[in-house]
């Protein structure tokens, strides 16, 4: 590390291990980041980092479905995103599922990075499987697990 590069840390709310760059955008440096908690409603994080200043921008979207263990960007539309994660279905089973969702077409990312404000996604689709893994976008614009 340079020295005068100042080392940047971004806290959750609570633990994550899903982690993507936001793919099809060329001008800003943008990630995704996805919550994994049994007890609490997980989240979606987008964060806008500009190195020029070294400061970050957020938005937080809730992830109502479960906890995520995968997310990933599309590269054709840097508006949508999928995630992988674990859902509570009758009686007390666990089933992994994956969906595509939407950001905002216009996304505010003037909220402060100590502001918790929450915001919806848009589901677009569940992806069909009998037992998925993983999905990852293509170019051909096709979804495989």
């Amino acid at each position: 590390m340079l020295e005068d590069e100042i080392p940047f840390i971004y806290g959750l709310e609570y633990q994550s291990r899903a982690l993507c760059s936001q793919l099809n955008e060329t001008d800003i440096k943008r990630f995704l980041v996805g919550t994994q908690t049994l007890k609490n409603i997980n989240q979606v994080h987008l964060i806008e980092y500009d190195d020029e200043l070294n400061s970050l921008k957020k938005c937080i979207f809730e992830h109502k479905n479960g906890e995520i263990w995968q997310i990933g960007s599309s590269p054709q539309n840097k508006l949508q995103f999928f995630t992988c994660y674990n859902s509570f279905s009758p009686p007390n089973t666990i089933q992994t599922k994956c969906s595509i969702w939407e950001l905002p077409e216009v996304l505010d990312m003037s909220i402060p990075a100590d502001d918790s404000s929450h915001f919806s996604l848009k589901h677009l689709v569940d992806l069909p499987q009998q037992v998925c893994i993983s999905y990852v976008f293509f170019q051909a614009k096709k979804c495989i697990c």
